[in-house]
């Protein structure tokens, strides 16, 4: 079932948890259920934001695992599903 409610999530201000925690280490990883392509760039696949590029119509899947300074970790997993853009049709190119 999907949901037609869009939800926006905003991620904290790494920065301001440095100060208040230990060295935080993350790990993003595609599950093989993800059937859709993209490139992690700039190394995002180890930090709190995974930035990719490339990206196509489909179902992205990833794992984020994030490690803290003692060892301790904990995991979640995402689906992101990219649809087509409903507009497409009505764009035009002039040259």
């Amino acid at each position: 079932m999907v949901s037609k409610k869009e939800l926006t999530i905003g991620m904290p201000d790494d920065n301001l948890y440095d100060k208040y925690l230990y060295d935080k280490y993350y790990f993003w990883t595609r599950e093989p259920v993800s059937l859709a392509t993209g490139a992690v760039i700039d190394g995002s696949d180890q930090k709190l934001v995974l930035i990719l590029t490339d990206i196509v119509t489909g179902r992205y899947v990833f794992k984020l695992t994030v490690y803290d300074g003692q060892g301790l970790s904990a995991s979640d997993t995402v689906n992101i599903i990219v649809r087509p853009d409903a507009l497409l049709m009505n764009l035009g190119e002039v040259t």
